[in-house]
């Protein structure tokens, strides 16, 4: 963020962005992440039911990749620009809350 100043992206490009993140790049990340790290990527340990009772992730699923500099200002699908986020308190409720420190580096506008 010292190097670059990110802008926010269109809805478009925003989209664009998100869908080289494939599965198979956060997995390859994960494990980039592992080794640069040392440390192991947390997995669920119980599902977890979403707002309707259906199981949104289950026990051994990773912990969801979150973008530090965020995709919607053109994040980088870089091991260092991830961090685990447990689903839905520390990702969606956390991170993305309101009042939460993104929203203060990464003006909704």
């Amino acid at each position: 963020m010292r190097n670059k100043n990110y802008e926010k992206l269109t809805p478009k490009e925003t989209a664009k962005h998100r869908s080289k993140f494939t599965s198979s790049l956060k997995d390859k990340l994960i494990a980039e992440w592992e080794e640069k790290t040392n440390q192991k990527w947390p997995r669920y340990t119980e599902e977890v039911l979403d707002k309707n009772g259906e199981v949104a992730r289950s026990i051994g699923q990773p912990y969801d990749a979150h973008h530090i500099i965020e995709n919607n200002f053109g994040g980088p699908h870089e091991w260092w620009n991830i961090h685990p986020a447990k689903y839905p308190n520390e990702h969606q409720a956390g991170i993305h809350g309101k009042g939460a420190p993104s929203g203060k580096l990464f003006p909704r506008r």
